[in-house]
């Protein structure tokens, strides 16, 4: 019997899974597949990698700029140099003592150069005063940051500390200066250092002092300028002053406040601290070769500092000092006399003050003269030296201020040859005078006819000339010749002017004497080769110096450097040697050019002067 099983219907039926070998080619793709996957993963980790690498790499540098002030800047604002972007403010932060700030700046990569040690930073802003206008251009864009780069070779330097004004000179600075005052008179940071009218520094900061008596000056010299930094040198604020004795200082009012100097003595040892004046110096140039003196009086009679000494209404020096001596008794002067004319002091010289204002009533009426200014306001000295002149007196001779002379002493004043420092012991110059030869050309229409030029008036009455300047360029057809010299007509023969000698000599009249001196002939002499010398012409003119690099030989004599500037007025000038004193030559000027011709033995001959 067979037993049939009994089906379950609810049951389902299991699927039965259908295996078969599998194909070689399907096995082999699915590998590649998966073995490129593999690949292009690895590869987009290396470019993945290597994008980092190269970000990281060219990753912009930065630096950070340390103000006391932000003026105003932003992130996003930029960093110029010349105008030009180098750079973006990245972050603004301050200091948790809230007295500074850092800037972060983030730096073009062809302007990494810029972060090097001696670089300055600062915040260009609208900045308007009466010495200067600048930052206009931000008036309209953003603030930014300025700088000025050190040396392209300085040590790399990443922190730095920016300036508050922008440096007003670009040239390379010298080491910086410290100028205590009493008060600051308004001084700046970026107001100027002038020596001579040009700006050899600048002032970097303005502090007051830790125990609050007194401000300091940080003052920055250029380069040219550094030897200014020596014991001896004088600073003051140059302003607007109005003083009895004067008005200076004008030129701040447009151009606003500086700081002045005056250099100490050459070879002083160098020095970094100076303590400034309260007010300028009586004299801020002193020639080598004055003489100072102390006036004494029972009372001030007036003086102030600045007065001026006179010598027949002439400016001779100053007072630079009055205060009461040291026991009380006297009240001194310290005073200055030029050196050009410390010759007129002597042991005898008298001394008095002078108020500026004369004022004389008698029979004949009233009148009133009035000197100057300054001598009405602030009161001045007077000196004569009687004949005759007393010793030649040296530096510190104390004189007692007197009582003003009388009308005939001052008409006994001695002769004083005034000398020059500008030579060996001050030994006095030659007083060259202007001389005209006047000529009438005859021919169909008379003319008057006329040359001019500097001479030199020698003892003995003898008239050196240089021929060729006083030469007529006509015939004169036998016609005397009319000189005219120091007011007066000498009638001269034409034939003194017809020799090919470059100098001439003419006779004067001896009634002329009396009031002439003229240079001692003992002083003239010839030169071997071109030396330094000095042209002396026009008394009212200070005599010319000229060294002997600039002069070169030629046939017309010592031709003088095109780029020595000279008038025309100064034709038949005397030239006297620095060496010496002597007198040595002329000047000529032939076609807009300058020469220097020397003395020869023929001129010494018509002199009477033996040539050795």
């Amino acid at each position: 019997m067979t037993v049939q099983p009994i089906k379950n219907e609810a049951e389902p039926e299991l699927p039965l899974a259908r295996v078969r070998e599998a194909s070689s080619w399907r096995s082999k793709y699915r590998i590649l597949l998966s073995t490129r996957m593999w690949v292009l993963t690895a590869f987009c980790g290396v470019v993945a990698l290597g994008l980092v690498g190269t970000t990281l790499f060219q990753q912009r540098p930065v630096i950070v700029v340390t103000f006391e002030n932000g003026h105003g800047i932003k992130p996003g604002d930029v960093l110029r140099f010349r105008g030009v972007e180098i750079g973006e403010v990245v972050s603004v932060l301050l200091h948790t003592d809230l007295d500074r700030l850092d800037v972060s700046i983030e730096l073009e990569s062809h302007a990494e150069s810029i972060a090097r040690r001696g670089s300055e930073f600062w915040i260009e802003r609208p900045q308007l005063s009466l010495s200067r206008l600048r930052g206009l251009d931000t008036l309209v864009g953003a603030n930014y940051v300025g700088v000025k780069p050190g040396h392209r070779d300085g040590p790399r330097q990443t922190e730095f500390t920016g300036l508050e004004a922008p440096p007003a000179l670009n040239a390379a600075e010298a080491p910086e200066i410290v100028v205590r005052f009493r008060t600051g008179q308004g001084l700046a940071v970026g107001d100027v250092v002038k020596y001579r009218g040009i700006d050899v520094g600048e002032v970097t900061a303005v502090t007051l002092s830790k125990d609050l008596s007194g401000v300091a000056i940080k003052v920055r010299l250029i380069t040219s300028a550094s030897a200014l930094a020596r014991q001896g040198t004088l600073f003051w604020v140059e302003r607007p002053r109005i003083t009895m004795t004067g008005v200076r200082g004008l030129d701040t009012v447009v151009g606003g406040k500086f700081l002045a100097v005056l250099p100490g003595a050459t070879g002083a040892q160098p020095r970094t601290v100076f303590d400034g004046l309260e007010a300028p110096p009586a004299m801020p140039e002193r020639s080598a070769g004055g003489l100072e003196i102390t006036i004494e009086s029972d009372t001030r009679e007036g003086l102030t500092v600045g007065a001026p000494i006179k010598f027949r209404g002439m400016e001779v020096g100053k007072i630079l000092g009055v205060g009461l001596s040291s026991d009380a008794v006297r009240v001194e002067s310290r005073a200055y006399v030029l050196p050009d004319f410390r010759q007129l002091i002597r042991d005898n010289t008298r001394f008095w003050a002078v108020s500026g204002m004369d004022v004389q009533l008698g029979i004949g009426g009233f009148r009133m003269d009035v000197d100057s200014l300054s001598t009405l306001a602030g009161g001045g000295v007077a000196l004569i030296t009687p004949e005759p002149a007393g010793q030649p007196v040296a530096t510190g001779h104390r004189f007692s201020l007197g009582k003003a002379p009388e009308e005939d002493e001052l008409q006994q004043q001695a002769r004083i040859p005034l000398g020059s420092s500008l030579l060996p012991n001050n030994l006095p110059l030659p007083q060259p005078a202007m001389a005209t030869l006047e000529w009438r050309r005859n021919g169909w229409l008379k003319t008057q006819q006329q040359k001019e030029g500097w001479v030199v008036l020698l003892e003995g009455g003898r008239l050196l000339v240089l021929t060729g300047m006083l030469l007529p360029e006509a015939a004169l057809d036998k016609q005397p010749l009319n000189l005219s010299l120091l007011g007066k007509k000498l009638k001269v023969d034409a034939s003194r002017f017809k020799n090919a000698a470059p100098y001439s000599v003419l006779e004067l009249p001896r009634s002329w004497m009396k009031e002439i001196r003229g240079f001692p002939r003992s002083r003239v002499r010839i030169p071997q080769q071109p030396e330094d010398c000095l042209l002396v012409a026009d008394p009212l003119k200070h005599p010319l110096p000229l060294a002997s690099g600039r002069l070169s030989t030629s046939e017309s004599g010592w031709r003088i450097d095109p780029a020595v500037a000279l008038e025309p007025d100064w034709k038949g000038a005397a030239v006297v040697s620095r060496l010496d004193g002597a007198l040595i030559g002329s000047l000529w000027i032939e076609q807009e050019q300058h020469f220097v011709v020397p003395l020869s033995g023929q001129a010494l001959v018509l002199l009477g002067t033996p040539s050795d």
